[in-house]
């Protein structure tokens, strides 16, 4: 499945819960997709987002706790959220 987002909304990859413990712990789904972290990682970006925003394709990011909408895609694109650019808190870098 591609998707492409519209207008000036953000396309992210989720971290999950299992990363950011990093435990060998089986975490049920349902469980991980409402206390998942509020970082993730810019997959896409629509065409009217800022340049800034545009800037920060496959960085991780931190997201509002309640920000976007989760979509239920096939297996490989579990975690994905659709945000609005103005819900992008700040970018984590690893200098």
């Amino acid at each position: 499945m591609q998707l492409e987002p519209k207008f000036a909304r953000v396309l992210v990859k989720r971290q999950s819960l299992k990363e950011t413990l990093k435990t060998s712990l089986e975490i049920p789904e349902e469980y991980e997709r409402r206390n998942a972290p509020n970082r993730g990682t810019v997959i896409a970006v629509g065409e009217t987002c800022e340049d800034f925003i545009t800037a920060l394709m496959g960085k991780t990011i931190i997201f509002g706790r309640h920000a976007g909408d989760w979509i239920d895609g096939d297996e490989e694109d579990t975690g994905l959220y659709i945000l609005q650019e103005e819900d992008i808190l700040a970018e984590i870098r690893d200098d």
